[in-house]
């Protein structure tokens, strides 16, 4: 029988623990609700909330509309030359100093151009080989080739 009392003792006191805890909750909800709501009445509060709404449909527009520009920037950022590179080289035995070279302009999407410059002691030529896909209908020499991918490094 003593066992049985100090069963109900122990579940008042348990109940008692569990009752000031929820008591402590309602107390700190009530002063929060009292903050969110104090200055307004319940109209105030909704039109708040109405504007709220209101100002996140303009955002989410803007956003939208930033992220339709983003996709255009990027696809003519594509189209547009940000791979260069040049090698310089003697074209000739008897011409030193490097004089000839081989510049490589190319886009994301492999269009470009590579230009050459063979110099020599009488003349210096200027060659322009269109680039499609990363390569030319045109048979590129050694240092054209090497130009081209040093510019195509930026895009890997």
């Amino acid at each position: 029988m003593p066992y049985l009392s100090y069963l109900v003792i122990g579940l008042a006191a348990l109940l008692v623990i569990v009752s000031l805890t929820l008591g402590y909750s309602v107390h700190q909800f009530s002063n929060r609700l009292k903050r969110l709501t104090t200055g307004t009445n319940g109209k105030n509060l909704e039109s708040a909330i109405y504007q709220l709404m209101d100002d996140h449909a303009i955002f989410q527009n803007r956003v939208e509309r930033i992220e339709e520009l983003g996709g255009r920037i990027d696809s003519e950022n594509k189209s547009s030359i940000r791979g260069i590179a040049t090698v310089r080289y003697n074209a000739f035995a008897d011409v030193g100093g490097k004089q000839s070279f081989a510049t490589a302009l190319v886009s994301e999407d492999g269009s470009g151009v590579v230009i050459s410059s063979l110099y020599a002691r009488e003349r210096m030529n200027v060659y322009a080989k269109p680039l499609i896909d990363f390569g030319s209908e045109y048979e590129l020499s050694a240092e054209e080739a090497r130009a081209l991918k040093e510019a195509c490094k930026i895009f890997n």
